[in-house]
C-alpha cells in the first residue's frame, strides 16, 4: 500500500505482476513512397532520389551503401545518401545518361528509431528523359573488335561519366572492351576470355562493392 499526493490509499502491484507486464515490441520498418514514383518516365537526369518511411530513421545505420543508384548505361551512380528524419535522400554526384533504365535499391541494413531494420531491403525502377538529336550522323571512326562480332554493349565501366563499349566475338571466343576516352573517341581494346562462343552481354555491378560496373558478362 501507498499514499497519494491527496491521501487517498493506492495499492501497489506486486512483484510478480510488476515482471509479468511484456516489454513494447519493437515496430518493424517499411517504406511509404519512393521519389520518382514506380516506372516513372522522363525523370531529369539530375533529380535527387527520396525514399520515405513509417518511422524516423536511426541515423547511424544510413551510410553510402543505404541507398544505392545503378543506370544500365551509367553504371553506379555516385551521390550523398542523407538521413532526413523518416526519409532517406540520395543526390546525385553527376547526371545519369539520357534514357537510362534506372535501378534504386534500399539496404536492408536501414534502421528505423525502434531499432527494426529493413527487413528484406526495397528497390525501384524508373526511366530518365532523353536528350533531342537531329538523327544526322557522321562516321568518325571504324572499330575492329575481333572475329564474328555478335553484340555490343555501352555502358559506364571506369566510373567517369562517359559510355564505353563492349564487344562479344564469337569467332576468336573473347570480349574486347574500349574505354572512352572523353573525346568522342576510344582507347584501342582491351580483350578478355569469355568461353565458347560469347552472345550477346550486357554489365552489372557483379561483385555488389558498388563502385562501378564490371565487365561485361556473357549471357
Amino acid at each position: 500500500m501507498r499514499h497519494s499526493a491527496h491521501g487517498a490509499v493506492v495499492p501497489a502491484l506486486p512483484l510478480a505482476a510488476l515482471l509479468s507486464i511484456p516489454p513494447v515490441a519493437a515496430e518493424p520498418l517499411h517504406v511509404t513512397g519512393v521519389s520518382p514514383a514506380p516506372q516513372s518516365l522522363a525523370v531529369p537526369r539530375s533529380k535527387r532520389l527520396v525514399v520515405r518511411f513509417d518511422q524516423v530513421l536511426d541515423p547511424l545505420s544510413v551510410d553510402d551503401g543505404s541507398l544505392v543508384v545503378t543506370g544500365r548505361f551509367s553504371g553506379v551512380v555516385p551521390g550523398a545518401v542523407e538521413a532526413l528524419n523518416d526519409r532517406l535522400r540520395f543526390t546525385p554526384a553527376r547526371p545519369l545518361a539520357a534514357g537510362d533504365w534506372v535501378t534504386a535499391r534500399v539496404a536492408a541494413t536501414v534502421r528505423g528509431i525502434s531499432g527494426e531494420v529493413l527487413a528484406h531491403g526495397h528497390a525501384w525502377n524508373f526511366w530518365t528523359a532523353s536528350s533531342p538529336a537531329s538523327l544526322k550522323l557522321t562516321l568518325e571512326d571504324t572499330l575492329t573488335p575481333g572475329d564474328t562480332p555478335y553484340g555490343a554493349y555501352a555502358g559506364d565501366f571506369d566510373h567517369d561519366g562517359d559510355l564505353d563499349l563492349a564487344v562479344a566475338n564469337e569467332g576468336t571466343d573473347d570480349r574486347a572492351v574500349y574505354i572512352n576516352d572523353g573525346a568522342g573517341g576510344y582507347a584501342p581494346p582491351v580483350k578478355y576470355m569469355a568461353g565458347a562462343v560469347p552472345s550477346p552481354i550486357e554489365a552489372a555491378d557483379l561483385d555488389g562493392d558498388t563502385h562501378n560496373m564490371d565487365r561485361s558478362a556473357q549471357k
